[in-house]
């Protein structure tokens, strides 16, 4: 490769940057990502873990849209977040809601 003198260099440095610069950002990867929001709730888990049962109820109030019970108990399926909490909890969107309170028919 020969010598390139200083404008040259200029003007080919511009045209590198502008074609750069119209790149699109890099799109974090699933596996970054999912790092991320692990090393936020990791800690999260145990500081709920230690506070008091009454903070406990208003943090899970604030994530978790309902919960069904079936025959006394509940399964995990069996618990709807709220839609803003929904991705931390691997749950599409789109899975209907359910009434929590709903009445058997006699």
């Amino acid at each position: 490769m020969g010598n390139v003198d200083a404008d040259d260099y200029r003007r080919q440095r511009s045209d590198l940057e502008t074609r750069l610069a119209e790149l699109p950002p890099p799109v974090e990867s699933n596996v970054i990502a999912f790092d991320n929001v692990a090393m936020t709730l990791l800690p999260m888990a145990q500081t709920i873990r230690d506070t008091t049962m009454e903070h406990q109820r208003a943090i899970v109030a604030h994530i978790v849209e309902s919960v069904t019970a079936r025959d006394g108990t509940v399964d995990a399926d069996d618990i709807l977040p709220r839609m803003e909490a929904m991705p931390f909890f691997g749950v599409r969107q789109s899975r209907p809601r359910t009434d929590s309170n709903r009445r058997r028919a006699p």
